[in-house]
């Protein structure tokens, strides 16, 4: 997902595409070509989402920016700790 979806309002869409419904980052259907943000859901799970999202940007949570590095370092630790778990 592209970063700036997160600074958007979010919309439960029908799928018209594949059916079903989808979460979308405009309020469009999938055709237009803008990539969903969740799909392969029910009406009510995609309008929960939509409105958590939204409640979330709401709050003043859209102006968040993410740090790819301590991203990755976490990626790096959480596959860490898989790794020890096997052995």
């Amino acid at each position: 997902m592209k970063t700036g979806y997160l600074r958007m309002s979010w919309f439960a869409r029908p799928n018209d595409l594949v059916g079903g419904w989808c979460v979308m980052p405009v309020d469009e259907p999938p055709s237009q070509g803008v990539p969903e943000v969740a799909d392969f859901t029910t009406r009510e799970l995609a309008e929960h989402i939509a409105k958590l999202h939204n409640d979330w940007l709401a709050a003043g949570h859209g102006r968040l920016s993410f740090n790819l590095d301590a991203m990755a370092e976490g990626v790096r630790l959480a596959k860490e700790m898989v790794k020890d778990r096997e052995v």
